[in-house]
């Protein structure tokens, strides 16, 4: 509350929030019964709906998110054209019924399916030397929902690079903010943030990695 104060007296326009979601439901709450308005830029973590509304006690929270800025390597959980969100979302229903379908779970799924092709890249009889092994040579390729590549090898652990931008509306789906879903990347140090290249793999035939 203390820094929301201080903010909205300093007459502060463009608040950048990258926290924990249940921070992120404290800080819009206060700003939100205050009347202050800023330009909200929040981090992927950070602005999980459904933690909102549990943070708040309040099944309208993801409100707070409207207007806001926000970054994601994965598609929206609401954007029901993506054909990965298409197909977990079936599979929530038929396996999960009652289950809410949100970023959580999609990331949950998409992990699954990671796991499955690194074991089928390890060989019939894995082990963790030739687990380890089919990630270092192999991962960086393994169908994901991400947009940004995965990026696991001998020299690099750093998981999932690069985010689209998007600005939040009042269901709390993250809308891009170009027609494109430019997604930008970097590095750990000092290098330039660049466009990335790489193109998401296709989704294998009803969800089922085929890989060796």
């Amino acid at each position: 509350q203390t820094w929301i104060t201080r903010f909205a007296g300093a007459k502060c326009e463009v608040v950048v929030l990258f926290s924990v979601s249940s921070a992120t439901a404290a800080a819009l709450g206060v700003a939100s019964a205050a009347g202050y308005k800023p330009q909200w830029i929040l981090g992927s973590v950070g602005a999980d709906s459904t933690t909102l509304k549990i943070a708040l006690n309040n099944p309208q929270a993801q409100a707070l998110l409207n207007g806001a800025i926000g970054v994601s390597f994965m598609p929206d959980a609401l954007d029901t054209t993506d054909e990965y969100v298409k197909l977990f979302r079936e599979v929530n229903t038929k396996y999960s019924p009652g289950v809410d379908f949100d970023t959580n779970v999609l990331v949950g799924m998409n992990a699954a399916m990671l796991t499955v092709q690194a074991l089928r890249a390890a060989g019939q009889n894995p082990t963790r030397r030739s687990l380890i092994s089919a990630m270092e040579s192999k991962g960086s390729t393994f169908a994901s929902a991400a947009y940004g590549n995965l990026a696991v090898s001998r020299t690099s652990r750093a998981g999932f690079t690069g985010y689209w931008f998007g600005k939040f509306n009042l269901a709390g789906a993250l809308i891009p903010l170009d027609a494109g879903r430019t997604v930008y990347t970097t590095d750990s140090a000092t290098g330039p943030v660049t466009k990335a290249s790489a193109k998401r793999a296709a989704l294998p035939a009803k969800g089922i990695p085929t890989n060796s």
